[in-house]
């Protein structure tokens, strides 16, 4: 009896040791239907749990591996402002052109139309802006609100890129001249000028402004 009683002990010994080291199995239960692109229903509920603190969380949790939650970055273009000699000759034409598409009855927009599409569509169209290039120097910008591919009468393909009409005068930083047009990400972007400093810069003769910005005060 000694023999089968201490067996006995043993065998609930090790069934309370296998009790207390034996992780607690999480449940799982059907969630509420979403539409977000077939990601998984089940949620985790721990044991003791406020079962929709869990769902909440593991919602998040997959719109955040989605790219829901994450912000991006927009792009910009940059493009040399052929036969214009500064920010206020620039806005000077986008007024005039606002002035006779009014007349027309047309939407008052300011389309440039260039050869080649853009293929980052979506990242432009996120906030992305035209920057213009100025006599060798990034002066101003407008902001992008359509990319319009077209073919012309001749079948050859081009690009209506369209912007608000209004012209925002940014920090000068010196620009080497190109063709066409580029990608100008966010962080290289000049960062756009107060109004007071904007305004200042403006009522500047052209030559005493390069100097001051080639000096280093403006």
């Amino acid at each position: 009896q000694s023999r089968s009683r201490r067996l006995l002990l043993r065998q609930r010994r090790r069934h309370l040791l296998r009790q207390v080291r034996r992780r607690p199995r999480a449940r799982t239960r059907r969630g509420p239907e979403r539409d977000d692109g077939g990601l998984s229903r089940r949620h985790c509920i721990v044991p003791g749990g406020n079962p929709d603190i869990h769902c909440r969380f593991h919602r998040s949790l997959s719109k955040v591996r989605a790219g829901r939650y994450i912000r991006r970055m927009p792009l910009h273009l940059i493009k040399l402002a052929v036969g214009c000699d500064s920010v206020k000759e620039l806005k000077g034409w986008v007024a005039e052109r606002m002035a006779t598409a009014k007349k027309k009855g047309l939407p008052l927009r300011h389309v440039h139309i260039t050869r080649m599409t853009p293929k980052r569509e979506e990242e432009i169209l996120a906030g992305g802006s035209l920057y213009w290039v100025i006599r060798g120097e990034i002066a101003a910008r407008e902001k992008i609100i359509a990319i319009e591919p077209f073919r012309d009468k001749d079948g050859i393909g081009r690009c209506r890129i369209v912007m608000q009409p209004k012209v925002i005068a940014v920090s000068p930083r010196p620009m080497r001249p190109f063709q066409g047009w580029r990608y100008l990400t966010a962080d290289s972007a000049p960062a756009d000028l107060t109004k007071s400093s904007a305004a200042s810069v403006a009522s500047m003769p052209e030559p005493m402004r390069r100097e001051l910005r080639d000096l280093g005060l403006l």
